[in-house]
């Protein structure tokens, strides 16, 4: 009876957990930052061609950062505050070098068929430097996350699948928005628009980690 209590309350908590973390994660994943102003080029540059690959590319880039932070290097950053601000304007200089090479871009793909900008390296790079990883690790995940096999295979998962998610949505913005583009002035104009915006969205990160 005893076990089957404990059995009960571990279920509950679980359960409980999940729900917490989903709602947080869709708001967080769909709220733009460096991955997702990153996606919303490449489906730019590139279309959803190659969209598998990219969000798998996000999947692994937050699994990767909260599994770093979370067994590593949490207590460090709350230590050193300054520390995230320091992922934060890193993730800048990353976006602002890719806007530059898309300015300057008037080929959007190969011969294979891959982009010449973005790749789904890039996308996993700015993933690991989003900050958003640092958010999920300290404020949505309990402590005990990494403590426990099944919640951490759980909240991983999750991770994963809504990171995805939202990626390939990103992705298909990006695409749209770049045939609307090309409709109104060829693929130069697409290309020098979608780094304006990331340009844009790397200056806004910038100053606000500089602002602290």
């Amino acid at each position: 009876m005893i076990h089957d209590k404990a059995y009960v309350a571990r279920s509950v908590s679980l359960g409980f957990m999940s729900l917490t973390l989903v709602a947080g994660l869709i708001i967080l994943f769909a709220a733009p930052g460096p991955t997702n102003a990153l996606l919303f080029a490449a489906g730019a540059d590139g279309g959803v061609r190659h969209g598998f690959a990219f969000a798998g590319a996000v999947a692994t880039g937050y699994v990767a950062a909260v599994l770093m932070l979370g067994i590593l290097a949490a207590p460090l950053l709350i230590a050193a505050p300054p520390l995230v601000e320091a992922l934060r304007l890193a993730a800048s200089v990353y976006l602002a070098a890719i806007a530059w090479r898309m300015w300057g871009s008037t080929v959007g793909e190969t011969s294979s068929g891959k982009t010449t900008v973005i790749s789904p390296t890039g996308i996993a790079v700015a993933t690991l430097l989003n900050p958003k990883g640092l958010i999920i690790t300290l404020t949505l995940l309990p402590p005990e996350t990494f403590g426990s096999m099944p919640k951490a295979f759980v909240a991983l998962a999750l991770i994963a699948v809504f990171s995805a998610a939202a990626g390939a949505l990103w992705l298909l913005l990006g695409a749209h928005a770049s045939r609307t583009l090309r409709r109104a002035g060829g693929r130069r104009l697409a290309n020098r628009g979608s780094a304006a915006i990331l340009g844009a969205f790397a200056a806004a990160l910038a100053a606000s980690a500089l602002a602290g």
